[in-house]
């Protein structure tokens, strides 16, 4: 439901703005993109599983052990994706919200390790760690738009919030702000973490991961300074983003 929706909806019937909608409302735009509840998805390739996090606690709330082991996870809009870096079966797959079962099956571009996966509102990202690139994919093709070297030997993660990108790396442990159009870097601070694996977020929160200390970590979006942490619910962290 758009912002203009929700008012009609509401003065059709008598039903009250409630405080935080007034305060979207009054910032928001022509262009404004639907109300979205966040939500929040991580992976283990250890155990094998997906999870969808609490918002508040990032504690799991739903787990799935996957069949296959995956190495990124991350959302573009709505749509949840995640990748895999098997030798021989190499593949990205479209994941249902609700039970995360696999909705679509794609082999990655060139059939290249994927260790990330993520986007905005309406682009979608991911890591070649064959290549070590960072790549924009048409979200419903999955066929490659355009290809950037990555800023470290390692890429291994890659996601953002509603309009802004992200992306991490475990030679140099630095978390990057890549440009939209170029993934060029627009600003860059070292990972909390000796082996950070996984960035992404929500509409307007940012999240990153580790396997080394095995925990999951809000940061600035603009600092990219830890906000919180939290001991992550897997015992091999590697991917971490949420719907916008």
């Amino acid at each position: 439901m758009s912002y203009d929706d929700l008012v009609i909806f509401k003065s059709k019937n008598n039903l009250p703005l409630t405080p935080g909608e007034l305060i979207i409302l009054a910032t928001a735009s022509e262009d404004s993109v639907p109300l979205v509840d966040p939500r929040l998805y991580h992976i283990d390739d250890n155990l094998d599983k997906y999870y969808e996090l609490s918002i508040d606690t990032r504690l799991a709330i739903n787990t799935v052990t996957c069949p296959f082991t995956i190495r990124g996870m991350g959302a573009v809009g709505e749509r949840l994706f995640s990748c895999q870096s098997v030798q021989g079966t190499n593949n990205t797959y479209e994941l249902n919200l609700d039970t995360l079962a696999a909705l679509s099956t794609t082999q990655n571009p060139s059939n290249v390790y994927g260790t990330g996966i993520g986007g905005t509102k309406d682009r979608l990202y991911f890591c070649d760690d064959t290549n070590n690139n960072n790549l924009e994919l048409n979200p419903d093709t999955l066929a490659v738009l355009n290809t950037a070297a990555a800023g470290d030997a390692l890429p291994s993660g890659i996601g953002g919030t509603l309009d802004r990108l992200y992306h991490c790396a475990r030679t140099l442990d630095d978390i990057w702000e890549l440009s939209l159009d170029t993934l060029a870097s627009i600003n860059n601070a070292n990972s909390p973490s000796t082996n950070p694996t996984g960035v992404g977020g929500t509409t307007s929160n940012l999240y990153h991961c580790d396997d080394t200390l095995n925990n999951t970590y809000e940061i600035n979006m603009d600092t990219l300074a830890i906000i919180d942490t939290v001991n992550s619910p897997s015992s091999a962290p590697q991917g971490i983003g949420g719907i916008k």
